[in-house]
């Protein structure tokens, strides 16, 4: 992993094992297939949101990619990164079982992460965005950057073409053009990889 300028953390590779110490605490413990999901109002619209480990330090807010909902995350990696910290991961405005719409833009998929961390009462937190979840992720801390200490972006180098061919402009490409436009991205993922 790399480290930029501005704090952001630059992941390659997979994640790495959790380790003979962490998987001794984490032994007994509750894991992510078993955590409750739960509702929170954030100004008038109800995300669904579960979180899992230690209610100490700052936690870690994992964005998702592209139409994912709560289940789509890995337990491996959720329950690996719980063993040491509150990992907390949430539906976007529209998507899963939270209400609302689809936000059209990034930006207003950061203002909306932005408002369910302060619903959570959170004054600090780390980032963990997954390809359209890092551009949200960069889109947090342009907009808040008092409530971010680090980001991670898991293939988020892409995020904005995402955001650009998908949310910008759904409502003029046909579905060969968009097809065509997630077949460039998931080229341009398997470089990045």
């Amino acid at each position: 992993m790399g480290r930029n300028d501005m704090g952001v953390t630059l992941a390659t590779g997979a994640f790495s094992g959790i380790g003979k110490a962490r998987a001794a605490r984490q032994k007994g413990s509750v894991k992510w297939k078993d955590v409750p999901t739960r509702t929170i109002d954030v100004g008038g619209v109800p995300f669904v949101y579960r979180q899992l480990g230690p209610d100490s330090g700052i936690p870690v807010i994992f964005l998702h990619h592209l139409m994912a909902v709560l289940d789509d995350w890995d337990p491996r990696i959720i329950d690996g990164i719980a063993a040491e910290r509150r990992v907390i991961a949430f539906d976007n405005r529209g998507v899963g079982a939270s209400g609302g719409s689809v936000p059209p833009s990034i930006e207003e998929m950061g203002r909306d992460a932005i408002a369910f961390i302060r619903a959570l009462e959170l004054k600090q937190v780390d980032l963990l965005g997954f390809s359209l979840g890092g551009g949200v992720a960069q889109m947090i801390a342009l907009q808040a950057p008092d409530l971010v200490r680090r980001i991670v972006a898991i293939d988020g180098t892409i995020a904005a073409l995402v955001a650009f061919v998908i949310v910008g402009h759904t409502r003029t490409a046909s579905p060969v053009a968009l097809t065509m436009a997630l077949d460039v991205v998931h080229l341009a993922a398997a470089a990045v990889w």
